[in-house]
């Protein structure tokens, strides 16, 4: 399983790197920005929950500048990773607060999955909002990624 979750964080490492390539060489939406910007906080935010630290949704901005989004998705990789390979048991359940302060509870495997589908539904929203504004998105797919 390890070996699995590894796989998939390289991957969402990878498609978020695509995405930011994209959306830096080209003028880009301030919309487009802000769903980047929203997977950036997530992955933050769920780091933050397996790692059992209370979150201040105050400190969550709507739109990071490119710079700052880069460093935050870099250092959510690492972390990804660090968490992945000293996880002891990916079956492990949780307990963390929702943002509105609603209690709950996951499993680290649940966890990790949710957030790679996350970021793959959002980077599919801001390759549509590329297009529709007559760019052209990187590719994003894993199948495009395993064929690397």
């Amino acid at each position: 399983m390890k070996a699995h979750f590894l796989r998939l964080y390289t991957f969402n490492t990878w498609a978020n790197g695509q995405v930011m390539d994209s959306i830096s060489s080209q003028s880009v939406s301030t919309e487009i920005r802000k769903k980047m910007t929203h997977i950036g906080w997530a992955e933050w935010i769920w780091i933050n929950r397996i790692e059992g630290k209370s979150m201040d949704k105050n400190s969550i901005v709507e739109e990071l500048a490119l710079a700052d989004l880069k460093e935050r998705l870099a250092n959510n990789s690492s972390k990804w990773i660090e968490l992945i390979s000293d996880c002891p048991d990916f079956q492990q359940i949780f307990h963390y607060s929702l943002l509105n302060g609603t209690k709950s509870q996951s499993s680290i495997s649940d966890v990790l999955t949710h957030v790679v589908n996350h970021g793959s539904y959002h980077r599919g929203q801001i390759a549509t909002l590329l297009r529709q504004n007559g760019l052209i998105p990187n590719p994003t797919d894993f199948i495009a990624f395993s064929r690397l």
